[in-house]
């Protein structure tokens, strides 16, 4: 095992050239080519601005711990065609004082099997996949970093442990058939959408051998979902907070789910909806509902059928009570609960267990 630096400024990473390693932080080029058994440190003396390509398609471009210190000026991880990544064996981390990472059409694969610590100190940061099999626990709070694009953390296989951290990213997915879990052990929150003003921002969880939260102490806040899709499995959730800005965000989960706690907040629209659509086959189980703010004017909170005239179903825990600012329920069928709603609500199409402007016996007003 070697410790290698980077010297010299904007460069290629490949397999052949020695011209940017150092045995030394600011030493002569020259030193061997990193491989996964070699640390890889980036520090203030690799070079201003630095701009590194991947250039390889082997998988081989590959380091054991990177490190990225206190005094580097930020690196930009620059691929031109699909696969150009760098494979971290190791640890992970980006020191408080180090410039931001981005990635560019590439990016960094975190590929060790075992346990693995991801400090980046909440430097921004490009996109990250966590493909190694390992457990992967976060040290600090993981954000995206691009503004021209979408930033996209992705967990292919092994555990994503939020550890009571913050994951703040554009896009999150996790897909394919291996064994994949999302832990939020302590607490933690994955926070997405509506960092970048293009691309795509939501949550993608498909194929098989996946679980999300099943603790169900994590909070899932979602301000941007152009895409929002659950299949293979039924998540359950801690906390999820509907929390929009500049676009609707209607989210559809599927039947099975069971979320803790689900709150709708309209106090960042302007003319956009926010909502749930529930499915007809299976039920969404939620244990409390809440409207934290109205909408505005123009919008609404909304809980509907993904089948418009085919009733969705929803479980609720005991007696839950919403406010009644512009609130449409529609073709919703409400087991348990019942679920009480305020005098400006409107019943939309056909709904059961819901009590419009209403409240039960022993029950105090309606919030």
């Amino acid at each position: 095992m070697a410790v290698r630096y980077w010297v010299g400024g904007p460069g290629t990473w490949d397999t052949t050239s020695t011209a940017h390693w150092s045995a030394s932080s600011g030493g002569a080029g020259g030193a061997s080519v990193p491989t996964s058994a070699d640390d890889v440190v980036f520090d203030g003396n690799s070079g201003s601005s630095c701009m590194v390509t991947p250039n390889d398609l082997s998988g081989a471009v590959a380091c054991r711990d990177l490190t990225f210190v206190a005094g580097f000026d930020g690196l930009v991880l620059q691929g031109y065609g699909s696969g150009m990544v760098v494979n971290c064996y190791g640890n992970y981390r980006v020191a408080a004082g180090a410039g931001g990472v981005r990635a560019e059409s590439a990016g960094f694969k975190l590929m060790a099997p075992g346990a693995v610590t991801v400090d980046t100190n909440g430097v921004p940061h490009g996109d990250i996949t966590f493909a190694g099999g390992g457990t992967y626990t976060l040290l600090s709070d993981l954000v995206g970093g691009m503004a021209d694009a979408e930033t996209t953390f992705q967990l292919t296989a092994g555990t994503l442990d939020v550890a009571g951290k913050t994951i703040r990213v554009d896009r999150f997915q996790s897909t394919g058939a291996t064994a994949r879990e999302v832990k939020f052990t302590g607490g933690g929150t994955m926070d997405l959408g509506d960092m970048a003003a293009s691309g795509v921002s939501g949550l993608t969880l498909s194929g098989s051998n996946w679980t999300w939260d099943a603790a169900k102490t994590g909070t899932l806040k979602i301000r941007r979902a152009d895409s929002f899709a659950i299949s293979g499995g039924t998540p359950s959730f801690g906390a999820v907070l509907l929390a929009p800005a500049e676009q609707p965000v209607l989210l559809a989960f599927p039947g099975g789910s069971y979320i803790k706690s689900l709150s709708f907040d309209g106090s960042g629209q302007v003319t956009q909806d926010v909502g749930i659509s529930l499915p007809t086959a299976g039920t969404v189980t939620v244990e409390a509902i809440q409207v934290l703010s109205g909408a505005a004017k123009a919008a609404r909170v909304k809980i509907n059928s993904t089948t418009p005239g085919t009733k969705g179903n929803l479980t609720v825990f005991s007696a839950t009570r919403l406010k009644p600012d512009n609130l449409t329920l529609k073709d919703v069928a409400v087991s348990s609960g019942p679920l009480l709603a305020g005098g400006n609500a409107v019943n939309g199409g056909n709904c059961s267990g819901v009590f419009f402007g209403k409240k039960l016996p022993g029950m105090g007003a309606i919030l």
